[in-house]
């Protein structure tokens, strides 16, 4: 059960797979060696389960050597920020969710995306996502790739990071610890 799973491992797992995507994408913009970048891309998607793709990729073929490459582009992608972590059940099984900024949002102003997270055959994998919609004037979640999970009963454990700049998202996770 979830208790076989504490946040602090879920929190290293998180952390891992942002520096490893941030890595890909910047890589996807400024890395001309194919090898390189499949090397790269590769080592992010090991945290992807099924049909989730990388947010930011490009053509690349072993051996190959990408003619266009934008250096300064790259420098707009940052790890992204983590804002809290919940742990809660989904259909019986343990999941949970990590609150993140996106990639070109280095100050951490807005929730970007929930990820999904559920331990699949003994390994913790992002199973699915929702990406907050921006048009909307409330947190409205919309599904984003994958299979993102909803909690069966509020989060019986969340870890707050760090607080969003913008006041609303922050107040979503501040109602979120109270449960």
């Amino acid at each position: 059960m979830v208790a076989d799973r504490g946040l602090n491992q879920v929190l290293e797992f998180v952390q891992a797979f942002t520096d490893a995507e941030a890595t890909a994408a910047r890589a996807a913009m400024a890395e001309p060696d194919d090898d390189r970048y499949l090397a790269l891309r590769a080592a992010a998607d090991a945290f992807l389960g099924p049909r989730l793709d990388p947010v930011i990729d490009r053509f690349a073929v072993p051996g190959g050597h990408a003619d266009r490459v934008r250096p300064a582009a790259a420098g707009d992608i940052h790890q992204r920020a983590l804002f809290a972590l919940a742990a809660g059940v989904s259909g019986g099984r343990d999941m949970w969710k990590a609150y993140v900024s996106g990639l070109r949002d280095p100050d951490g102003r807005r929730i970007d995306h929930a990820l999904s997270i559920a331990d699949v055959d003994g390994r913790l994998l992002i199973v699915g996502q929702e990406a907050v919609n921006p048009f909307a004037d409330t947190l409205q979640w919309e599904p984003a790739g994958g299979m993102p999970l909803r909690f069966d009963e509020p989060p019986h454990e969340v870890r707050i990071e760090r607080l969003p700049l913008d006041e609303a998202h922050a107040r979503f996770l501040q109602d979120l610890t109270a449960g």
